[in-house]
């Protein structure tokens, strides 16, 4: 499963073990304990669902997983360093050329990581320089060129019919969106309720999160995003100020605030958005926000009081 299957997927069976990891400590939430009783029972039906949809292979399925595997890791270990040296020279053409990330590289078809990894050789090659800023050998070069080749080389797999796949892939998109609306509504709000925005297995929740916020906009539009947060206080006293509306023109994006005026986390792409906040007895607020690249930043924006 290399699609938004698979990335859900990853999010699911992770939230699973963190939930059984701190079962303990939420045994004392009646709340959040039934949540995840709810959550098991409908993972495990997904599960069984996407195993019957899952394509039969025989021949070198291990294989070509396997060189896959070890593209992406040699891949990632030479275009990281580089995406991060062209972004500190405001290279943003080259940048933009070799920038990825595990799950980007993970979900992309066979024939455009096979492209991304080949245009990545050329721009190695056209920029020795970076190369020995970021201690990229040679032999690396010829590792990634070599595997390359090698991928290329490995055929497709048979693959065997699936009996009634469209109902069955209907039957089990219908049990994703019950789960995704499960961790959405229920599971978020009782997180948030019982632990606080400050504690830091709210912090291990969000980044399980994170997996579907990034991973479905890479499939979509190749995008890297990070996860922004905001927290809405009086100009004049610092409290907190609930009930707000924020709306993101440019992502035609609308969120309710929380009473403790803060809202749920959104995934934007790094670039600078127009945030609107609207509150009863506060002037309309209303600027830029530029969003950088570190990840679960929460945003303060301060209220101005009418009158």
């Amino acid at each position: 499963m290399r699609d938004e299957d698979a990335i859900y997927m990853e999010m699911f069976r992770r939230l699973k073990l963190f939930g059984n990891t701190n079962s303990t400590t939420f045994d004392t939430n009646p709340e959040i304990t039934d949540c995840f009783t709810d959550y098991n029972v409908l993972l495990t039906l997904y599960e069984t669902e996407c195993d019957e949809l899952e394509v039969k292979t025989t021949g070198t399925t291990v294989d070509k997983v396997n060189t896959r595997e070890q593209l992406e890791i040699i891949v990632l270990g030479i275009a990281k360093p580089l995406a991060g040296h062209f972004f500190k020279a405001k290279n943003m053409e080259v940048y933009e050329q070799v920038k990825c990330s595990p799950s980007m590289l993970s979900t992309i078809r066979e024939s455009e990581l096979i492209s991304f990894a080949t245009n990545l050789v050329s721009t190695c090659t056209a920029n020795p320089l970076a190369l020995t800023a970021n201690k990229i050998t040679p032999a690396r070069l010829t590792a990634l060129s070599t595997i390359i080749a090698g991928f290329k080389t490995i055929e497709p797999e048979p693959q065997t019919n699936i009996k009634n796949k469209t109902g069955k892939i209907k039957v089990k998109n219908a049990t994703r969106r019950k789960i995704v609306s499960l961790i959405r509504n229920r599971l978020t709000n009782a997180m948030y309720g019982y632990i606080g925005t400050e504690d830091a297995l709210l912090t291990d929740y969000l980044n399980i999160i994170k997996l579907v916020n990034t991973g479905i906009r890479h499939i979509k539009t190749c995008e890297i995003t990070v996860l922004k947060s905001f927290k809405f206080i009086s100009a004049t006293t610092n409290a907190a100020v609930s009930n707000v509306i924020l709306t993101v023109a440019e992502l035609e994006m609308t969120i309710k605030c929380r009473k403790d005026g803060t809202c749920a986390n959104a995934a934007f792409p790094i670039k600078t958005f127009t945030i609107q906040a609207y509150a009863y007895g506060y002037e309309v607020y209303n600027g830029p926000q530029v969003m950088t690249d570190t990840d679960y930043e929460i945003i303060i924006i301060r209220m101005i009081p009418l009158g």
